[in-house]
């Protein structure tokens, strides 16, 4: 049976922060996407996700060319797992940071509750050979959650926490360059993110 450990630090809201090795994500990590066929999954399958994972996969490529570190921000995932498939064991006196351990029978059981075409997009730069199995991804890892309440995760996160335009710092960005009023390092950094000729 599979097992993983990774360093976490257990975060307030029973969720922990980890980094965890591309190769593990990429084994073990799923979208529970909707199917009319059983009724199942909660996600929609995007049909732009395909264009928008090959252009994740370049921005990390671009990154590591630029030799920075890709953004890509935590995944939100929750490890389907029963209790005696996971543990935590904290190394501090408040058990704070320590290893959290998963032992599973190896069919997908991290299911990405936020991210997941950032997922294609890493799997994309895996297959690429841009990035290596052992390349860590952030994630904020919670365990066992029920499907509602991976559902109002899902909800909260894509409601309440995103849907923001970003045509007003396109804007800001171009008339900065275009005074010449941007660091090197700054455009560097501006360059992996949004293509040169899009500013």
């Amino acid at each position: 049976m599979p097992q993983y450990e990774i360093l976490a630090k257990r975060n307030r809201d029973g969720s922990y922060s980890a980094s965890i090795p591309a190769g593990m994500l990429v084994a073990n990590a799923f979208v529970d996407y909707y199917t009319d066929a059983t009724g199942g999954g909660y996600q929609r399958d995007e049909t732009l996700r395909p264009k928008r994972a090959r252009d994740i996969a370049d921005y990390i490529r671009r990154c590591l060319d630029a030799n920075l570190e890709p953004k890509l921000f935590e995944l939100t995932i929750n490890a389907r797992l029963s209790p005696d498939e996971w543990r935590f064991e904290g190394l501090d006196d408040d058990a704070t940071v320590g290893f959290l351990s998963f032992e599973h029978d190896g069919t997908r059981w991290l299911s990405v509750t936020d991210g997941g075409t950032r997922l294609d997009g890493i799997k994309n730069a895996l297959a690429q050979g841009t990035i290596t199995d052992r390349h860590t991804i952030d994630a904020r890892v919670f365990v066992g959650l029920t499907l509602g309440e991976e559902v109002a995760q899902f909800l909260l996160i894509n409601e309440k926490q995103k849907r923001v335009r970003t045509d007003l710092s396109l804007r800001v960005v171009q008339r900065k360059l275009d005074d010449g009023a941007l660091s090197d390092h700054d455009l560097r950094v501006l360059t992996t993110a949004v293509k040169r000729q899009e500013l």
